[in-house]
């Protein structure tokens, strides 16, 4: 539901930190100690006072994640 500017380019959806740490599920200071050494999205300023990330960063993030050893072991010994 990305909506389409004139140009043909499509608007990403902005999130706010309480919206990325809720996705995440990240501390702050974890987040940006990530976008500092370059493992996790650094947001864009937006305003003076204002950063936010890409949802679609955010995603990508997300999805390059390793699948939890814990979840596999459970799945092994269901087998």
């Amino acid at each position: 539901n990305q909506p389409n500017v004139s140009s043909g380019t499509t608007i990403e959806r902005a999130l706010s930190w309480p919206q990325v740490k809720k996705l995440t599920g990240l501390s702050r200071t974890t987040a940006w100690r990530g976008a500092k050494d370059g493992s996790f999205p650094k947001p864009r300023q937006i305003s003076k006072n204002r950063v936010v990330w890409l949802l679609s960063e955010i995603e990508s993030f997300l999805k390059s994640r390793p699948v939890s050893s814990a979840f596999s072991v459970q799945n092994e010994e269901t087998k």
